[in-house]
């Protein structure tokens, strides 16, 4: 447990940071290059490759990087943010960054750790439009939250078509 607890920590403190010191952009925008760093990337296995950016003509949906930044609100009232990054192909998610806002909530701290655990074997290879995706490690607002940013992406993959 303590082998994961160090990596965790480490994507927290980086997403933190990036947080305190990003500049204001649009809650979703295409990129053609990664925006984390290529430690946090989480790749399918099948395909070690970096996807191009391309029209796709078998898919509802654009290839290319998303990015979406959510915030949920726990019970004690405290806010966290859940930034999530998605390489789309062929409307499916190969790659994905999601990263934490610093965890101010021990509870909170928790669930996000089981959902990060537990979501790439949901999500890697699956079809973004497809996806149905509740309670994940046991965490239903870091969930909500992750689905609210796949919905944002969904919307702007979808609006760069045609």
């Amino acid at each position: 447990m303590k082998k994961l607890l160090i990596p965790v920590l480490i994507v927290v403190i980086g997403g933190f940071a990036w947080f305190v010191t990003r500049e204001e952009t649009p809650a979703v925008q295409p990129v053609t290059q990664r925006d984390a760093d290529d430690t946090t990337v989480v790749r399918d296995e099948e395909t070690q490759e970096e996807p191009e950016v391309s029209m796709n003509t078998s898919s509802e949906f654009r290839d290319g990087t998303y990015r979406s930044l959510q915030m949920y609100r726990v019970p004690n009232g405290q806010t966290h943010d859940v930034d999530v990054t998605v390489i789309l192909e062929n409307g499916k998610i190969m790659e994905y960054v999601l990263l934490f806002d610093d965890g101010k909530v021990g509870g909170s701290t928790q669930n996000q750790d089981r959902f990060a655990e537990a979501i790439p074997e949901l999500i890697l290879g699956e079809k973004i439009d497809e996806l149905d995706l509740s309670r994940v490690g046991g965490s239903s607002l870091t969930t909500d939250s992750f689905n609210d940013g796949l919905a944002e992406i969904m919307n702007e993959a979808s609006d760069q078509i045609g």
